[in-house]
Parts: structure tokens; C-alpha cells; sequence
């Protein structure tokens, strides 16, 4: 099965092209592993695996800045959500959910 990776809309599209450009790396590297191994066969530290079908990525010191810590930067998570493609058989979607299952132990 092919993986793809889009944003959510135009805004999310925007939000990432005002990212400075080692975050845009990053996340674009990500996704290009997602793209060519499948989410679930990245892992940490490049994604972590929160429940069911929702990953996140942790981008450290690259969040807003810190309350009265000057220099100091907070993190910034990037989540995926997994969408199980449509017209698959009974048996494909039950497999995407034994994998789900396995994952989220």
C-alpha cells in the first residue's frame, strides 16, 4: 500500500511555509520516510505513537517562547492523523486494524 501525506488545508499550508527552513526540512524528511516506509515502521525520535491512529512529531525548542524565560522556547507538535483509504476489501480494513491495535499496546 502506498502512503501519502497532505496538510489539512490552506491555512495549515501557510502555517508551515512561515516555518524557518529547518523545520521545514524536517518535517518535509518525515514525511518523506512516512511516504516511503508506511507510518507505522517510523518511530521515535522521528514520530511517536499516541493512540488508535494519531502520531505526533516533537519539534524541541521550536515552540512559542517561554513565559518570563528569555532565549527559552517551548516545543512544537505536529500530529498525523491516519485515514484508512477508501475501497479497501473487509479483510484489508480488518489488517489496518490489527496493525492500529498492535501499535497502541
Amino acid at each position: 500500500m502506498a502512503w501519502t501525506v497532505e496538510t489539512l488545508n490552506e491555512t495549515v499550508d501557510a502555517e508551515l511555509a512561515e516555518l524557518p527552513a529547518d523545520m521545514r526540512a524536517r518535517l518535509v524528511r518525515i514525511s518523506e520516510l512516512i511516504e516511503q516506509v508506511g507510518l507505522p515502521n517510523v518511530r521515535e525520535p522521528h514520530v511517536r505513537h499516541v493512540r488508535e491512529q494519531i502520531w505526533e512529531i516533537r519539534l524541541k525548542g521550536k515552540g512559542f517562547p517561554v513565559y518570563k524565560k528569555e532565549g527559552e522556547y517551548g516545543d512544537l507538535y505536529v500530529t498525523y492523523s491516519i485515514k484508512i483509504p477508501v475501497g479497501l476489501a473487509d479483510k484489508e480494513k480488518e489488517l489496518f486494524r490489527e496493525l492500529a491495535n498492535m501499535r497502541s499496546r
